[in-house]
């Protein structure tokens, strides 16, 4: 192990610095596989590499055997390809669902990375997600074929079906990722390139030695360039030649090579020449013949003594998992100094000077680095700061420097109080951070996600903003000893500054509200409270929920003093609201142009989108108002001030909904036509005295008419649009905010309404034996399955579904005990869906009435969650809270 002095030394350049990341589905062996490389600075014994886990330095994800943190150490590996040696920062992520932020916080670091698929288990949901936040950050990636020897031991697969089998995972992969690669070339150019689609860095070929084949718990792993020089020695051939047909349908007839199997018992050249060996080093293992085993050891000159061996001690020692790795790493991740040009557009890079600073990656250049993520439970030990983990694009970095730390926009001057060196299990006080290096640091104050610029550049265009998943479970905190009040405060505010997947906020009621991801997350929250010796009361989680229409178009009128609104309102398409959220960007900037193609909005070109609601959400607000009205000279005086206010009042609707006080989703109000308030009741009590004139008999028809004259008289248009633009010029027109946001409500009321709530999209592995027991137990919850799938070879079923989040708390270890433990779930992503059942059905007619009897009615689940929801938030609940009254018992003092 090298001390702090030589890695400061070795990657005191960018030129000589890497840094990349391990990726995957939860449970691929990301941890297990990083051991390897920590057995070349001797952190990890060669005996415990796949076992130690030496990256998961937190108590809990031992107890787990999962990574719930990601976390950084530095490492000095030689170099095959320039003979020297350089320094290597490796990032440890997780892979479960609470923990994404960890993942794209980790992502904005690094250059590359090693994507790993468990070869079990195939492609999952989580994978793809991995794959397409990787493109996205410009990382170049390798691709890690993992636990490739439970194909022998579950699948029972044989040479050729494991040749099969693994291609047919990287044509999936590749299938992935060529959508990527070509939206890319799409996007530059009419015409695709073949050849340099073919070369694109998340094209993966085992032939250009971008694939790894490992055992990463066995600590063996191989790439076929690397096996082409080891059979070239014995076949006597070319190792190009040998690699060249060494994948896919290529068979070799004892003199040359040909694309057609010779004879109907032809095996491919991959299964004869590798996986034929290592079938039968597993084959000799599970029939225990020593003799053969020591037989196979030293044909390929392994010197194992005379011990009892088994397949791990002779593929570990013959194909050891640091050799393809160290390979792969510095054959296809490119140097921080080359790597930093293609992270200008991730972090917003406009401005010349610090575009220029950042690609150049020159130590004595201006200071420019990025602050990821807060090392929870890490402090400075001298300070009592928080350590924040990030990296330097450009300058030195010093302790004692003064900085600009920008956070969302903001700007403040900070003291760096200490500069730290990351390492496995600690962290190494220095006095200096280079351009391209990954360090921790501390200083006041900290954020996640912040900036650090030098004081003499001026410009605050260097952000990232990274992507997680929302924090839905919502917890009602209270302190068990009152007097525990102020230090749970300080502990949860400091904590919210920490994590950034977690939320904090008190209520008006003064009410402590956590905001966790999932159960994982919120255990992990609950320990870092429990350590600042605060007992503490957790409610029952709290779910947020959406509320929604089903009318495609509805139509209302909103009245306010001044004006009235003839409205439509309706439905957005899953299409439009897809396509909103995908361009935040362009909402935010009130570019609107990637609506054109959406049958919403090319069919109505007269209107104009005011805004998007609430604060760029997925509703939208329209205006299609007459020509004339438009260019009426009444218009043009009130049309900036108006459209400011239904603005506020479409925000301030979408924002708090009328039926349980949550946001709207997915709807549209579109103005078709204002009128003056007056005007409107002028023209109702017109209308109205015509009426009772055609209704009337001949006496009273003379004092209808005179009165009718009266009123006509009596009203002057010209005057009323006087008085409503001058109240449009003094201001005072704010107080009609609220009068059409409350008549917003009233028309969204009366359409159908309905609530969308958001579902979990989850994964199940089980034997035959429980899918009954697994399908009873979605159904409970409110779940439908989605997929189900069999597993090649086994008896294994891969279960594909929906479960509500509403129902989800708890829901694992209800699941393991009606399977006794033999199957779980893996959350895989977030959707939001409706449910179907109107929360203000009243049954009407004879089949509905016999169908909800008296008292029944009342359980409609949809009804009791509004009710819970309103209860929670302390709004008027319209339901009998005890149904036997005469069962309440009076307690006399």
């Amino acid at each position: 192990m090298f001390g702090a002095d030589t890695i400061t030394r070795i990657g005191n350049s960018g030129s000589n610095m890497y840094n990349f990341c391990v990726v995957s589905h939860v449970d691929s062996g990301k941890s297990t596989m990083v051991d390897a490389l920590l057995s070349l600075n001797r952190l990890v014994s060669e005996e415990l590499v796949g076992v130690a886990r030496g990256m998961d330095t937190r108590p809990d994800e031992q107890r787990r055997c999962i990574t719930m943190k990601s976390s950084s150490t530095v490492l000095l590996i030689k170099n095959p390809l320039k003979n020297n040696v350089a320094c290597v920062n490796v990032m440890d992520t997780p892979g479960h669902f609470d923990f994404w932020a960890e993942v794209d916080a980790a992502l904005g670091l690094v250059d590359g990375c090693f994507i790993l698929i468990d070869v079990i288990e195939g492609i999952r949901n989580r994978t793809v997600s991995v794959i397409e936040r990787a493109f996205k950050h410009r990382l170049f990636p390798v691709l890690v074929l993992n636990k490739i020897d439970k194909l022998l031991t579950i699948s029972k697969m044989d040479e050729s079906e494991i040749a099969e089998h693994l291609e047919g995972l990287i044509t999936t992969v590749n299938s992935i990722t060529a959508g990527f690669a070509a939206e890319e070339f799409f996007s530059k150019s009419e015409e695709i390139d073949i050849d340099k689609m073919d070369r694109h860095p998340f094209i993966f070929d085992p032939r250009r030695g971008n694939v790894i084949f490992a055992s990463a718990l066995n600590n063996w792993g191989f790439t076929l360039p690397q096996m082409a020089e080891v059979l070239s020695e014995k076949l006597k051939m070319p190792a190009q030649k040998i690699l060249k047909n060494l994948w896919g349908h290529r068979y070799f007839n004892g003199k040359s090579f040909v694309g057609t199997p010779p004879s109907s018992r032809s095996k491919r050249f991959v299964s004869m020449c590798i996986f034929k060996y290592i079938c039968q080093i597993f084959q000799a293992e599970r029939e225990d013949f020593q003799d053969k085993l020591h037989s196979i050891a030293e044909s390929l000159g392994l010197r194992l003594g005379e011990g009892t061996l088994d397949s791990k001690a002779i593929l570990s020692k013959w194909l050891p998992m640091k050799k393809p790795l160290v390979e792969c790493l510095f054959k296809f991740f490119p140097t921080a100094a080359v790597a930093q040009k293609y992270k200008l557009n991730i972090f917003g890079v406009q401005t010349p000077e610090v575009s220029h600073a950042m690609v150049t990656c020159h130590n004595d250049g201006p200071v420019l680095g990025f602050i990821s993520k807060i090392l929870l439970p890490y402090v400075d030990t001298d300070s009592g700061q928080p350590l924040g983990i990030g990296r330097l694009f450009s300058g030195t970095l010093r302790r004692g420097s003064k900085v600009r730390a920008i956070v969302n926009g903001e700007s403040r001057v900070v003291t760096v109080s200490t500069v730290f060196l990351l390492m496995p299990r600690m962290n190494v006080r220095i006095e200096e951070v280079t351009a391209g290096n990954l360090f921790a640091i501390s200083y006041d104050g900290m954020d996640t996600y912040t900036t650090l610029i030098d004081m003499e550049i001026e410009s605050n265009d260097f952000f990232f903003n990274p992507s997680h998943s929302k924090a839905l479970l919502t917890f009602k905190v209270d302190p068990s000893v009152p007097s525990q009040l102020p230090r749970l405060r300080q502990t949860l505010m400091k904590l919210d500054r920490m994590d950034s997947a977690m939320d904090f906020s008190i209520s008006k009621k003064g009410e402590f509200l956590v905001s966790a991801v999932g159960p994982v997350h919120l255990e992990v929250i609950k320990k870092f409270v429990e350590k600042s010796r605060c007992d503490t009361q957790w409610s029952v989680p709290i779910v947020p929920m959406r509320e929604t229409t089903i009318s495609v178009r509805h139509r209302g009128i909103v009245e306010s003093p001044l004006l009235y609104f003839d409205v439509q309102l309706g439905t957005l398409s899953d299409d439009v609201v897809d396509r909103v959220m995908e361009h935040q960007d362009d909402v935010k900037a009130g570019d609107y142009e990637f609506l054109h193609g959406l049958p919403f909005y090319d069919n109505v070109v007269s209107d104009k989108v005011l805004c998007f609601g609430p604060d760029h959400g997925c509703n939208v607000l329209l205006w299609s108002l007459p020509q004339q009205f438009r260019d009426s000279e009444f218009f043009n005086l009130i049309s900036e001030s108006l459209r400011k206010i239904l603005i506020q009042s479409f925000q301030n609707a979408t924002a708090v909904g009328p039926i349980c006080g949550e946001k709207m989703h997915g709807i549209f109000i579109r103005i078709t036509r204002i009128e003056l308030a007056e005007f409107a009741k002028h023209e109702e009590i017109v209308a109205s005295l015509k009426e009772q004139i055609q209704q009337s008999n001949e006496d009273e028809d003379e004092e209808l008419v005179a009165r009718l004259a009266e009123v006509t008289a009596n009203y002057d248009r010209e005057q009323n649009e006087k008085e409503v633009i001058s109240h449009f010029h003094r201001g005072a027109v704010h107080s009609i905010i609220t009068p059409i946001k409350m008549g917003f409500h009233e028309v969204f009321m009366g359409s159908g309404v309905r609530i969308v709530e958001p579902v979990y999209t989850i994964e199940a592995e089980f034997s035959s034996a429980w899918i009954s027991k697994v399908t009873n137990w979605l159904q409970q919850k409110r779940g439908n399955v989605t997929q189900l799938n069999v597993r090649t070879g086994s008896d294994t079923y891969i279960l594909s579904a929906e479960l509500p989040v509403y129902e989800s708390f708890n829901a694992q270890e209800s699941l393991m005990s009606a399977t006794s433990g033999f199957a779980s779930f893996s959350i895989v992503g977030l959707i939001w869906k409706m449910i179907d059942e109107d929360p203000y059905f009243v049954p009407k007619t004879e089949n509905e009435l016999e169908d909800y009897i008296e008292g029944e009615f009342d359980e409609i689940f949809v009804k009791k969650m509004i009710n819970h929801i309103r209860l929670v938030k302390g709004l008027l609940v319209d339901s009998q809270l005890n149904v036997d009254g005469e069962k309440l018992t009076n307690i006399k003092k």
